[in-house]
């Protein structure tokens, strides 16, 4: 009977986070990776998920759609499988997205600002990797061409050093 108990508590806990995945899905546009557009509640979101998950948080802010530098590193870093290993691993990803082909909203516009201003961003794309209390612990500007080696190194020497 015990472990029926747990078992029916385990899958419930499973659909529940199924289903708030599901609801911030829904809501993803410019803060991606399941995040939702309500920016500021959207990061609240992904810490608190990260805390749960005992990992840290890989902050990205990108111009997707018009910055060589972002374009770039959303091909040859972010789309590598090598990364999307050690992201899936040790991270909990929330990419703030400034494009300037695709319309937004004056509110999430907004919204973005206020983030990206609150980090101190003035270049993309800025990478920012916090502990889950939102500790800023390593930060990366710009784009660096060339192979995702140099950046799993850069992320894993920071969360070898944060433990």
């Amino acid at each position: 009977i015990i472990n029926s108990f747990a078992l029916l508590l385990l899958v419930g806990m499973v659909i529940n986070e199924h289903i708030q995945a599901k609801k911030e899905a829904k809501n993803s546009r410019f803060c991606k990776n399941g995040q939702s557009t309500v920016v500021l509640g959207g990061l609240s979101a992904t810490l608190a998920k990260a805390k749960r998950q005992n990992k840290a948080v890989y902050l990205l802010f990108t111009g997707s759609d018009w910055s060589p530098s972002c374009i770039s590193h959303e091909k040859l870093v972010l789309q590598d499988s090598r990364w999307e290993r050690l992201a899936q691993n040790n991270m909990v990803t929330y990419t703030c997205d400034f494009p300037v082909k695709e319309p937004m909203s004056k509110q999430t516009r907004q919204g973005l600002n206020r983030l990206a201003s609150s980090f101190g961003v003035t270049q993309y794309p800025t990478q920012i990797i916090l502990d889950p209390s939102g500790k800023e612990l390593a930060r990366r500007e710009g784009y660096i061409p060339g192979p995702v080696g140099p950046y799993i190194s850069w992320v894993r020497s920071v969360l070898f050093a944060a433990r």
